[in-house]
């Protein structure tokens, strides 16, 4: 923002809650437009913060990818309904498979891992923290998908409530990755048509 000027800002997931925390601090940002910031209670956050750096401390990557897509509900639900031994097996097998097979431009899991420290560190820091976010002046766009799991619609609802200057759109159909590439089951043009008409 400094090397450019930009007084708007967009932040997706984890990258929502910086974009939220900047509008909080910098009296710079005129609108900040927000893809479902996945806040959750702080306990939970932190207990799975630190499960996942256990699990990262003792080599064990596919459990603590587990851990980090069970604590984000990300993937179907019949995935996440399994038992952990089983979910970290098909994990670890589809690591295995990614390193014969890489996935081109695309970062493999095995390889993404480490960096879930920091998105879930950040979760952690901006989770149970909603009075501190009345105070953004700020406009905010709040964006998320009719088909996202419940507490990211339930931390765009309790967000709406304490923004003065909020207005909330549900993109119906699409879920967490509408954002993502189209060839990484992403529908970017809805999420891109509501971003043109709030930042213009």
């Amino acid at each position: 923002m400094e090397a450019t000027g930009a007084e708007k800002v967009w932040g997706l997931s984890s990258g929502a809650c910086i974009a939220l925390n900047a509008a909080r601090t910098t009296p710079a940002i005129r609108k900040v437009a927000l893809f479902e910031p996945p806040l959750m209670p702080h306990r939970t956050a932190t207990a799975v913060l630190l499960r996942f750096d256990d699990e990262m401390a003792r080599g064990a990557v596919s459990a603590a990818m587990v851990t980090a897509m069970r604590g984000g509900q990300m993937g179907p639900g019949w995935f996440r309904a399994l038992p952990k031994v089983l979910t970290s097996r098909l994990v670890q097998m589809a690591m295995k498979q990614e390193a014969k097979q890489p996935a081109g431009n695309y970062p493999t899991m095995r390889e993404l891992a480490p960096t879930l420290h920091a998105d879930l560190a950040v979760v952690t820091a901006s989770s149970g923290r909603l009075d501190d976010y009345r105070s953004i002046p700020a406009e905010v766009l709040l964006m998320g998908g009719s088909k996202s799991p419940a507490y990211l619609k339930r931390a765009l609802g309790d967000l709406q409530r304490v923004l003065a200057r909020a207005r909330r759109v549900e993109l119906p159909g699409l879920d967490h990755a509408a954002a993502w590439n189209a060839d990484r089951r992403g529908n970017p043009e809805p999420v891109a048509h509501e971003l043109r008409s709030f930042l213009a």
